[in-house]
């Protein structure tokens, strides 16, 4: 064989095995750099230090983060902010919560919750109701909060949610009093689905429930205004509301 053929296969042959051996040398270097990606992303250096937790009154983040298994040392890579966020919605408190993760190791939830506005009395007792009819817990007593009695009301469930037009109408009605009128001692739907209130010392027809905010707004006008207290007042038609002044004690009787 030419010797000049010899030396350039043999240059072809180095050329190759340098080039294989880089090419390995390579592949070594590349797997060490993801082995050493995937033990720092899950070592103590980028792991969960510092969790906040802001809005809550009533609800119990924790549990949620138990559930998750998200604690101080979790790797910050394997924080879910979507699955943090979903497992916290299932508090029946927590009306929206959102969770921020933070490189290198925080995590900080921001909850909503919800605020009752009356308490519905049903099979299990009672029951504290957003407005939106979100129930939230059970309660022994209503504590101040207007009392809504439902004919029939059968067994609620907490973090279930009330749907009945009359309810709904009935928790728009307290909702639109404000805080610095009488508390609403007693609303009650009956079977008629006819709806009436005893608020501080009126007594109150609704009717049925349509038009609640607009009723309770004129109810309002009505008190402030100066209706003797006792009376009866209509407020069916809401832009015609009508009272009826309690009748003057008979002289002799009492």
């Amino acid at each position: 064989m030419d010797r000049k053929i010899a030396a350039r296969r043999h240059g072809v042959t180095e050329q190759r095995a340098a080039a294989r051996l880089r090419a390995v040398i390579g592949f070594v270097a590349l797997v060490a750099v993801a082995a050493a990606a995937f033990w720092l992303v899950r070592s103590p250096l980028l792991a969960v230090e510092h969790i906040t937790v802001n809005g809550v009154e009533h609800s119990s983040p924790q549990a949620a983060l138990d559930r998750l298994g998200v604690v101080q040392g979790t790797p910050t890579i394997s924080v879910d902010a979507g699955a943090l966020e979903a497992a916290l919605a299932t508090d029946p408190w927590i009306a929206q919560a959102t969770v921020v993760v933070t490189w290198p190791g925080t995590v900080d939830i921001e909850v909503v919750e919800h605020v009752p506005v009356a308490v519905v009395e049903t099979g299990d007792g009672l029951a504290q109701v957003t407005a939106q009819g979100d129930v939230v817990q059970l309660v022994s007593e209503a504590a101040g909060y207007p009392t809504i009695v439902v004919a029939g009301a059968g067994p609620v469930r907490v973090g279930s949610a009330r749907t009945g037009s009359e309810l709904l109408g009935s928790l728009a009605f307290v909702s639109g009093l404000g805080a610095e009128l009488p508390a609403v001692t007693v609303v009650t739907i009956g079977e008629d689905a006819q709806i009436t209130a005893v608020v501080g010392e009126y007594q109150v027809r609704l009717g049925r429930a349509i038009d609640m905010g607009s009723k309770a707004a004129a109810l309002v006008a009505l008190i402030e205004y100066g209706v003797e207290p006792g009376s009866a007042i209509d407020v069916t038609a809401a832009r015609r509301p009508a009272v009826t002044n309690p009748q003057a004690e008979v002289e002799g009787e009492g």
